[in-house]
């Protein structure tokens, strides 16, 4: 719920603060997204992973790789950019140039297919998942362009809302098992 707050209310400030930060404050901005994000698809998976079949469990594992990658990628970028009074600092080699795209590739991929794996184990609200896969592909455009789509507030938007039906399942599921429990006991002392 924090992360897909945190990309959404982002997301709004790009539409309405268009531009792209540079440097180190760009590099720091976008690092809390990637780690809150990896955290949250943590728990999003581990609620869908009874349901999720094979297609779940790739799909998770995809999107923690790219996420974790781009999220590691981040970090690195803030660090070089802070370690180093040159402005060109942290200009990107050929080499680093095909790591990011490996990992960008595994980032939109991963939370392509888990968009689709959510979808299928009907665990989390579809729409969210819909939402998901619609956003993606706008905030990949939006990256590679001068355009600002709000694909970034969309997919925060989804990521709060499929945090927020997991929180509320999780909610049901504590109380109807202590609901149970409740009337076993009684039961057994004839009550």
């Amino acid at each position: 719920v924090v992360g897909g707050g945190r990309l959404a209310g982002s997301g709004c400030w790009s539409v309405r603060v268009p531009g792209r930060p540079c440097g180190a404050m760009g590099s720091a901005r976008h690092s809390p997204w990637y780690l809150l994000m990896f955290v949250a698809l943590l728990g999003l998976a581990a609620l869908q992973r009874p349901t999720f079949g094979r297609l779940g469990r790739i799909a998770t594992a995809v999107a923690l790789v790219g996420v974790g990658g781009m999220a590691i990628t981040q970090l690195i970028d803030t660090l070089a950019y802070l370690r180093s009074s040159d402005p060109m600092a942290g200009t990107p080699t050929v080499m680093q140039d095909i790591e990011a795209v490996v990992v960008l590739v595994g980032f939109f991929a991963g939370l392509l297919l888990f968009a689709v794996a959510t979808f299928r184990a009907r665990v989390l609200p579809r729409p969210a998942a819909v939402l998901l896969i619609v956003a993606l592909p706008l905030w990949l455009y939006g990256g590679f362009s001068d355009v600002t789509t709000g694909g970034l507030a969309l997919v925060g938007v989804s990521f709060a809302w499929m945090g927020v039906a997991g929180l509320r399942s999780r909610s049901r599921r504590v109380k109807s098992g202590s609901a149970s429990v409740a009337q076993s006991n009684s039961a057994a002392t004839g009550s």
